[in-house]
């Protein structure tokens, strides 16, 4: 369980990172 409970939080901050970086690869491109 605690695999799940460390797995979770680091793909979402994953998540969020790829987000920004897509996000600011558009602004850039711009």
């Amino acid at each position: 369980m605690e695999e799940s409970s460390i797995l979770h939080p680091m793909f979402y901050l994953f998540s969020q990172l790829l987000l920004t970086f897509t996000v600011q690869y558009q602004i850039v491109r711009c």
